[in-house]
C-alpha cells in the first residue's frame, strides 16, 4: 500500500469515507502506530501543521487524522470567483508544509465539503489525494450491491436486490451490514436469492413505510389500516413528522409519475428524470393508475390540512394522520 503524505476525504457518504479511513488505521496499527486524532473545529491549522512536521525522538512513521476540517471549503461570489474564508495564519503554514511535507507522517483531513479551486485543496492534490464521497443516487444502489457482493464471490438475483432495497432502504451502512449477513448465510452457495433476503435481512423503519405506501398505492384499505396502526403505535411523538414527510413525498412522487406518464415518457426515462430507483418507479406507475390527478392533488391538500390542524392544536397527530390517510384511500 502506497501511503501519500496528505489526504483530503469529504462528502455526504460517511460510511464509505470512514471505511477508507479505517484502512489507514489498520495499516498503521500493524506497524504498532496508533492514530493521533484532532478535531479541526477546536484545533488550529498551525497546531496541526506543527504536529505533522514534528519528527519523533526515536523516529518512525505517524498517522494524524483531522476530523471536521474547515479549511477546504469556500463560498461562491459573483459567478466562479471563490471567496476565501477569513485569513487564517495557519493556511500559509499549511501551504508551505504541503510543498515539502514530512514523508514519515500521513496526514488525513476529513470534512463535509471541499472546493477544488481553493489553494488548500490544490495543495493537497499536488502532493497527495483529494477524494469525494458523494451520496449514491437510488438508481446506483443495485450496481453497488452487485459489486459489493462480487468482492465476496457472490451473485445476487434481481428480485433479491429489489427486496433488499425495499427492506433496508438506501443507507449504505445498513445495506453493507445486511449484505455481510447474507454472505454468511449463503455459505458456499454462490447466488443469493429473494428467499434468503426474506429469512435474514432486518426490516428497517423505512421498510414499514414502504409497506404502507404499497398498500396506499393499491388502495387496499384493510392493509392500510393495519400497517398504519402498527407504524403509529411504534412511532415516538417526535418522529411523527418523519412519517408525515414520507407520505407527502410519496403522493408528490405519484403525481410526478402520473404527469410524466401522461407525457408518454418510458419507465427508464422517468427513472432518469426523478432520480428514483427503478423498482420504486415501477410500483409508483402501478399505484398512479389507481388515482386520478385530481385525487392526488386532493391527497396533498388533505395532508396540508392535517398538518395545519395538528400544529394549531385542533388534532392529535396520530389520530389526524390516520383519519386523513383512510379518507384518501376510500
Amino acid at each position: 500500500m502506497e501511503i501519500k503524505p496528505i489526504y483530503l476525504f469529504y462528502g455526504e457518504e460517511r460510511y464509505l469515507l470512514h471505511k477508507d479511513v479505517s484502512i489507514f488505521r489498520s495499516y498503521f496499527l500493524k506497524e504498532g502506530v496508533a492514530a493521533e486524532e484532532f478535531d479541526g473545529s477546536k484545533t488550529s491549522l498551525a497546531a496541526i501543521v506543527a504536529a505533522a512536521a514534528e519528527v519523533p525522538l526515536f523516529g518512525g512513521r505517524r498517522l494524524i487524522i483531522v476530523d471536521r476540517a474547515p479549511w477546504f471549503s469556500g463560498k461562491k461570489k459573483g459567478g466562479d470567483e471563490v471567496k476565501e474564508k477569513k485569513a487564517d495564519p495557519g493556511v500559509e503554514e499549511f501551504l508551505a508544509y504541503a510543498a515539502r511535507p514530512n514523508t514519515e507522517t500521513c496526514l488525513v483531513f476529513i470534512c463535509d465539503s471541499a472546493d477544488k479551486r481553493m489553494k488548500t485543496v490544490k495543495a493537497v492534490a499536488e502532493v497527495g489525494t483529494v477524494r469525494e464521497y458523494a451520496a449514491k443516487k437510488s438508481y446506483e444502489l443495485p450496481d453497488y450491491i452487485r459489486k459489493y457482493l462480487a468482492k465476496q464471490r457472490k451473485k445476487i438475483a434481481p428480485k433479491a436486490t429489489d427486496l433488499l432495497l425495499e427492506y433496508v432502504g438506501d443507507d449504505i451502512g445498513l445495506l453493507s451490514g445486511e449484505m455481510d449477513k447474507l454472505v454468511l448465510f449463503a455459505d458456499e452457495r454462490e447466488r443469493i436469492e429473494a428467499n434468503d433476503v426474506e429469512r435474514v435481512v432486518s426490516r428497517s423503519a423505512e421498510a414499514s413505510l414502504f409497506a404502507l405506501s404499497d398498500a396506499i398505492g393499491a388502495r387496499r384499505k384493510r392493509k392500510v389500516r393495519e400497517t398504519l396502526t402498527t407504524i403509529l403505535d411504534r412511532t415516538k411523538p417526535g418522529d411523527y413528522a418523519m412519517v408525515f414527510g414520507y407520505l407527502v413525498n410519496y403522493f408528490r412522487l405519484l403525481l410526478r409519475i402520473k404527469d410524466l406518464s401522461a407525457a408518454r415518457m418510458s419507465e427508464k426515462a422517468i427513472v432518469r428524470e426523478t432520480g428514483v430507483h427503478a423498482f420504486r418507479v415501477k410500483k409508483g406507475m402501478e399505484a398512479a393508475r389507481n388515482y386520478s390527478a385530481e385525487e392526488l392533488c386532493g391527497a396533498l391538500a388533505a395532508m396540508l390540512d392535517c398538518d395545519y390542524k395538528v400544529k394549531s392544536g385542533r388534532w392529535e397527530y396520530g389520530d389526524g394522520l390516520f383519519a386523513t390517510i383512510m379518507k384518501i384511500v376510500n
